[in-house]
């Protein structure tokens, strides 16, 4: 496990969670083709031209790409997902990838293996490619995920650290008021003093989401935004946009979730 974590620490922070996804899935897909000669894409000449060293490359650049778009802007959309839920969407993922891979499949063979029992062959084969990299995706994201956020349920506090570890924030649960994504960065607000103070923290949104899952008045209100809805006051602008103030911070209610702030 400390393996993991030094991996973690070095890869993560650079890339991010979406693009080595993206990378580790495209690289199994690369590999196995390649050294393997899966799907016998080494048998013959495609009727495309390509080489199998061309063939292997866009297929793991097609995947890679696919997956990468996916964890990157469809993820977010997921709302604090269930473990069943997060099963249900990368097995999802992985058979659109599967179609992806069939349909360029018969790219490189001018469809002569359209038929139902290359698409059984591929789709049989083409999860097995996925096993060792997204084991040491979700490796790297279990090994990362329990450190970074920590609940003292005693003093019901919140202890935010950011993905390199170098940063750390310790508020407590009542005083935490809104977190607002810029990139790969987390700008915390919080009560003080009697006032709204910030804090930026090298940090995704969708990791901190997960990590406060478990606070059911603390949610997504924009895709760049949390907030902790029994801190705050709803106001309707007259353009009929509503926005979240804490303090002289304005948090904008996208229409996605305006139902659940405005009941």
């Amino acid at each position: 496990m400390t393996s993991f974590k030094l991996l973690r620490q070095l890869f993560v922070p650079f890339l991010g969670s979406a693009l080595l996804f993206g990378l580790l899935s495209a690289f199994g897909v690369f590999y196995f083709l390649y050294f393997f000669g899966a799907f016998g894409i080494d048998q013959g000449v495609s009727y495309s031209g390509h080489s199998h060293l061309e063939r292997s490359i866009y297929f793991g650049a097609v995947t890679g790409f696919w997956y990468w778009s996916a964890v990157k802007y469809l993820n977010p959309f997921l709302l604090k997902p269930s473990p069943v839920h997060w099963i249900v969407w990368y097995v999802f993922l992985m058979f659109l990838g599967g179609q992806f891979t069939f349909l360029l499949f018969n790219y490189f063979w001018n469809g002569q293996e359209f038929n139902w029992d290359a698409w059984k062959q591929i789709s049989l084969e083409y999860p097995l490619m996925l096993v060792v990299p997204w084991f040491f995706y979700f490796s790297l994201e279990l090994v990362g995920r329990k450190p970074a956020m920590e609940v003292d349920h005693a003093s019901s506090r919140i202890h935010l650290k950011s993905t390199n570890g170098k940063d750390q924030l310790i508020i407590g649960t009542s005083d935490f008021l809104f977190a607002s994504a810029s990139e790969n960065y987390l700008t915390i607000g919080y009560k003080k003093e009697g006032g709204v103070h910030t804090h930026v923290i090298r940090k995704t949104l969708k990791e901190l989401e997960v990590e406060l899952q478990e606070n059911t008045s603390i949610a997504r209100c924009h895709r760049s935004h949390l907030v902790h809805g029994k801190n705050s006051s709803v106001i309707r602008q007259s353009s009929g946009k509503i926005t979240i103030q804490f303090g002289s911070h304005l948090i904008p209610i996208s229409k996605t979730y305006q139902g659940v702030f405005t009941r």
